[in-house]
């Protein structure tokens, strides 16, 4: 029998299946906004000053400029040193890129405009290891999340009520699906290890770089932060904070197309937590969205000036 991989368009298959995915989202994301009372919506998202924004996107961006100081530094473990500045013009048009493209592909554009500096492999790590630090202070801003929300609101326990059964028997199946998934992904999860091993020096370095990314990314999540509080939403900032963490974890679930359908659902549930009406929460949501293809202006302006060509990436 053919193995479906030997076939010649089994790339055009994976792509059309990734997007179909994908669609799940944007089919969640119609749906939810059916539902919305738009008159109220409106009046929520009126009330935004645009000080707050510009504040906001200003935060934004310089978070962006501390992802690409941490980015500097794990290029200078391969023995290259490029400015700051330079290398947040790359990050924003990777940033732009990843916007309007699929498959990540921004990440790869930023190689494009590093390789006159760095052999393909190594500039390759470079961007992966960037990718895993995000990961791991996604990961561990989202494990205080959730116990700031178990603390507060008992959700586990809420769970094993709604469904029967009790919470031991749920964290134990948290354990095991968490096991499973070890086992599952064994050889990716060691091929990180190494990789980030092989992308520090020694363990000041990579604490460095993780101190790094978490202070980048309380000034861009904080950034909506801002922008819930000019709103009059009535949350307490780490509640808003951690419950933002967590839908940009969930948003990292591959059906939807920048995070649409799985964030507004998120936010009307964590909404909802506070008691909080649904169109605040889709209001948040789309203001969201909005600054999320605000803060690409930079990284379109850029990549006008010198765009991409795909085909000289292998040169």
């Amino acid at each position: 029998m053919t193995n479906i991989s030997s076939l010649p368009n089994n790339k055009t298959l994976k792509t059309l299946l990734s997007w179909l995915i994908k669609l799940l989202g944007i089919t969640l994301f119609i749906y939810v906004l059916k539902n919305v009372d738009w008159k109220i919506c409106i009046e929520e998202m009126s009330k935004i000053s645009i000080f707050s924004l510009v504040i906001a996107l200003f935060m934004i961006q310089i978070g962006y400029v501390i992802k690409s100081k941490r980015w500097q530094i794990i290029l200078t473990h391969y023995e290259v040193n490029i400015p700051v500045w330079k290398l947040y013009k790359i990050f924003s048009i990777g940033t732009f890129l990843g916007l309007v493209t699929p498959g990540k592909i921004g990440d790869f554009g930023r190689l494009f405009y590093i390789k006159k500096y760095i052999d393909v492999k190594k500039g390759l790590s470079s961007l992966f290891i960037d990718r895993i630090f995000d990961l791991i202070s996604l990961a561990i801003l989202g494990f205080v999340s959730i116990l700031y929300f178990e603390n507060n609101f008992k959700i586990i326990n809420k769970i094993s009520i709604q469904f029967g059964y009790e919470k031991q028997y749920f964290l134990i199946g948290v354990i095991l699906s968490m096991l499973v998934l070890y086992i599952i992904l064994r050889k990716k999860i060691i091929s990180i290890i190494q990789t980030i091993k092989d992308g520090f020096k020694d363990l000041i370095s990579f604490l460095k770089q993780l101190f790094i990314t978490i202070i980048s990314m309380i000034l861009i999540y904080g950034a909506f932060v801002v922008v819930c509080y000019n709103m009059n939403i009535q949350i307490h900032y780490l509640g808003l904070f951690f419950g933002l963490i967590l839908i940009g974890l969930l948003s990292l679930i591959p059906i939807t197309i920048l995070g649409l359908g799985v964030r507004e659902v998120s936010m009307v549930y964590i909404f909802d937590l506070y008691g909080l009406g649904f169109e605040k929460a889709i209001a948040l949501s789309l203001i969201m969205l909005v600054m999320q293809i605000i803060s690409t202006i930079p990284g379109i302006i850029w990549f006008s000036k010198k765009p991409l060509n795909f085909n000289k990436i292998n040169n």
